[in-house]
């Protein structure tokens, strides 16, 4: 049973809070961005993301958060590239289907890096509010690994819906 109460959320008088820094925003449109992006926009959304919760993690956590983010990002500007040469350059055949594989395992590389930055990202945000499996707030590990801005997204909406100001 989910209770749409605010009972299981942190208080808000924890300083830097980082559900007071994240801004909500609709998963339709960030699923619309990302597409019409090609993917980049997920990068500069877990960048965004995780400026808003690095500074309330250990040093540590939090540099190796913003290092995965930076990852995400970097290399969806990256898979742009196979892209643009297969649409800008004349190509034979036998370049275009290398271009278009080497493209295709980089695209696969990009959405492990993705996924990896959301389980990092929900794993550290449900130890640091205390989250636990059951509560409506949990972050779960296949929605995040599957799923990682778009979960991740809508259970950040949801949190920021229900919390007390």
């Amino acid at each position: 049973m989910q209770s749409t109460s605010s009972e299981s959320l942190p208080t808000p008088s924890r300083a830097g809070d980082p559900i007071t820094r994240f801004r909500p925003q609709s998963t339709w449109l960030l699923l619309f961005l990302a597409f019409i992006t090609f993917g980049v926009y997920y990068g500069h959304y877990t960048l965004r993301q995780t400026r808003a919760l690095s500074p309330c993690l250990p040093e540590d956590k939090g540099r190796r958060l913003l290092a995965a983010s930076y990852r995400v990002l970097i290399m969806g500007y990256a898979s742009l590239v196979p892209v643009a040469a297969l649409w800008l350059l004349p190509l034979s055949a036998g370049t275009a289907a290398v271009i278009g594989m080497l493209g295709n395992a980089w695209l696969l590389l990009w959405l492990l890096m993705h996924s990896v930055w959301s389980v990092m990202f929900r794993t550290r945000l449900n130890a640091y509010y205390g989250f636990q499996p059951g509560s409506p707030d949990w972050f779960h590990g296949f929605w995040s690994f599957f799923f990682p801005s778009l979960y991740v997204n809508y259970k950040i909406n949801r949190i920021v819906e229900r919390r007390p100001f």
